[in-house]
């Protein structure tokens, strides 16, 4: 049986695709194995080097007279050195972390808060008990210490109304810038009790002697004052000796000594009811008799109040 005729495609023609059209011969495009182009590129290349030898020899000679910039110093002319001086310099100074904020502002907003009640609860609590001479034990509800002036007012009372009364009417002996106010408010407290007062300042005498040395007499005069402004007030005048002598004698002396004391207060219109005079000889010394300090010491005058604190 007779096959139909083929074409027959040469594998170059198949390979290219379909023939192109025919092209214009003015427009004829350059042979791609011809050696035209690369010559044109290298000549090209070797008139632009050219080019530049020339002008920076140019340059060069043209500039001769500008002096270079030293090495680390910027200018305006010399933009291109920067790169090589400014990270040595720069590195160092921009390490800015170490001064950054983060140091300053959290701790210090924090911490005054944490310190300042500590301080307030620690300071508050402890006059109240510590200040003042040494606590007595009197056996009293309440009782008072005076010293260097000062008036201590201390034990228990049955209100605040009932201690702030008394600190009042002593405050007008004593000054209210003088008072105290140690009481511990007890509702069980009795209203009504001895509360003697002790008057750590005494009155001090001269060896053998009883005379009054006028540097005691404003304190006496405290005493005045004391028995004026309230007459359920008195005062028990308790006179001591050293140990210089026999007891029977340091007795008498001391008996004497309280007896001036009391004539005092009554030389300033004081009833004399209202003053005890009491001699205790050399049996309560608070010095040592050893000594010449010690033995001054025990030549004093106490005294103890009673009627004022209630």
């Amino acid at each position: 049986m007779d096959q139909p005729p083929r074409i027959i495609i040469p594998p170059s023609t198949s390979a290219a695709g379909p023939t192109p059209a025919p092209v214009p011969p003015l427009q004829k495009p350059p042979e791609k194995n011809g050696r035209a182009l690369p010559i044109a590129l290298i000549g090209g290349v070797a008139l632009l080097s050219v080019g530049a030898i020339g002008f920076a020899a140019g340059q060069r000679s043209s500039d001769s007279s500008i002096t270079a910039p030293e090495v680390g110093v910027l200018s305006e002319t010399t933009t291109t050195a920067a790169p090589t001086t400014v990270p040595p310099t720069t590195s160092p100074t921009t390490a800015a972390p170490t001064t950054a904020a983060p140091t300053t502002t959290a701790p210090t907003t924090t911490q005054p808060p944490t310190t300042a009640a500590p301080t307030a609860t620690t300071t508050a609590a402890a006059p109240a008990v510590l200040a003042g001479p040494p606590l007595r034990n009197t056996g009293t509800v309440r009782h008072a210490v005076l010293e260097a002036g000062i008036l201590y007012l201390r034990g228990r009372v049955p209100s605040e109304e009932f201690g702030a009364e008394i600190a009042r009417l002593a405050g007008v002996v004593v000054g209210d810038e003088n008072v105290i106010n140690q009481y511990q408010v007890d509702e069980s407290a009795a209203p009504v009790d001895s509360a003697p007062l002790y008057v750590s300042d005494t009155v001090l005498f001269p060896t053998g002697g009883v005379d009054i040395n006028p540097a005691f007499v404003p304190l006496l005069d405290l005493g005045t004052k004391l028995l004026s402004v309230n007459d359920a007030v008195s005062i028990t005048v308790v006179a001591h000796t050293d140990s210089a002598g026999s007891a029977g004698l340091n007795l008498r002396l001391s008996q004497a000594r309280a007896d001036t004391v009391r004539q005092y207060w009554i030389d300033q219109g004081v009833n004399g009811t209202r003053i005890v005079a009491e001699g205790r000889g050399e049996s309560e010394p608070v010095g040592d008799n050893g000594t010449a300090e010690g033995k001054q010491a025990n030549r004093r005058a106490e005294f103890i109040v009673t009627g004022i604190l209630g």
